[in-house]
């Protein structure tokens, strides 16, 4: 999942680790789970796959490259609302919160940013399976939780295995079945009956 670009949405998450009651109750009613589980959801999702850290900045901020300022700033105040030393004093919060600023006052200056951005290596193309995935995706008329969603090619992976282990057990009983014929076991029981010492 860090190999891949963010979600469009993931500022909902943001929100929820920052503990937004709109966009919790939001999740509640679309996913009809645990008020607990969707903050500790998002918290999980966003420690393992926005904030860790090999990170550029543009992902500690939870947006793509091409990202507009005004978003950037959005994403940057509400991750502060969750990682504020003030709100979260556990310490991986503190590092956290730490890196979050260092990216903001990287990107939020125009000619800093362009710097940044020529030492950053191009970004993946994605493939169309995941093209097809996000349109699938957005299509959606329920609020977008990245952490709750299988992603479609863990399920096209474990589909695709059973397709395999059925055919080969479909092969071996075939094997089986053609060796084992009735008529061939009905001819060497009445071969053994005649012949007890063999033929």
């Amino acid at each position: 999942m860090r190999r891949q670009p963010l979600p469009p949405d993931v500022l909902t998450t943001i929100r929820i680790a920052a503990g937004s009651e709109e966009a919790i109750e939001q999740a509640l009613r679309e996913r009809r789970i645990d008020r607990r589980a969707v903050r500790d959801g998002a918290i999980l999702y966003l420690q393992s796959v926005v904030l860790y850290p090999e990170a550029d900045h543009y992902r500690m901020l939870g947006a793509p490259r091409g990202a507009p300022q005004e978003q950037l700033r959005e994403h940057m105040q509400w991750l502060m609302k969750w990682l504020h030393p003030d709100r979260a004093p556990d310490e991986w919060e503190a590092v956290s919160a730490q890196r979050v600023l260092a990216a903001w006052q990287e990107l939020k200056h125009p000619e800093r940013r362009a710097r940044y951005d020529r030492t950053l290596p191009p970004e993946r193309v994605t493939t169309a399976r995941r093209r097809r995935t996000i349109r699938r995706h957005l299509s959606r008329s329920a609020p977008r939780i990245p952490w709750i969603a299988i992603p479609s090619e863990i399920s096209d992976d474990r589909n695709r295995r059973r397709l395999i282990v059925a055919g080969v057990l479909l092969l071996i009983l075939l094997t089986l079945a053609f060796f084992l014929s009735p008529s061939d076991m009905f001819e060497r029981s009445v071969l053994a009956t005649a012949f007890p010492d063999g033929p």
